[in-house]
């Protein structure tokens, strides 16, 4: 094989194809849930529940709520309308499961399980998604 079918061999592999999708994923999301419907007066659109878990010694897990606004016509890709950390769950110290997320004619609820990473305490929590932005929670039995 001479020296420029060999470059070319090991360079090809590496070169960056057209249509390739070059967005960076954020290696600490653990679990992203999307679904239910939300509306108000300037539009409506979709839940996203997105667990991030990270760490050395102790790892630990923070769950975020967004709101996302669906596109108002076909040049617009849609945005996140409001976006919210559920710091009821204490952020680094409990290490959390897949999100529940479930929705019936007047409001969606997202419930989570978790491990406090400190003690092995069993934790569960339920969060009640409202308008943009805001939310309510109860803990729950384990």
């Amino acid at each position: 094989m001479t020296r420029f079918a060999l470059l070319a061999f090991i360079a090809l592999p590496m070169a960056k194809l057209n249509g390739q999708d070059s967005t960076p994923l954020d290696p600490t999301v653990s679990y992203v849930v999307t679904g239910g419907r939300w509306s108000d007066s300037t539009g409506g659109g979709e839940y996203r529940v997105i667990v991030r878990t990270g760490g050395f010694e102790h790892v630990g897990s923070a769950l975020s709520i967004e709101w996302l606004q669906e596109p108002r016509n076909q040049d617009d890709p849609g945005t996140v309308r409001a976006r919210v950390t559920v710091d009821s769950i204490t952020e680094g110290i409990w290490l959390l499961e897949l999100p529940r997320l479930t929705c019936n004619r007047t409001q969606c609820q997202v419930q989570v399980r978790g491990t406090n990473t400190r003690n092995d305490e069993k934790g569960s929590w339920t969060i009640t998604i409202q308008h943009p932005g805001h939310y309510s929670i109860s803990r729950g039995r384990p």
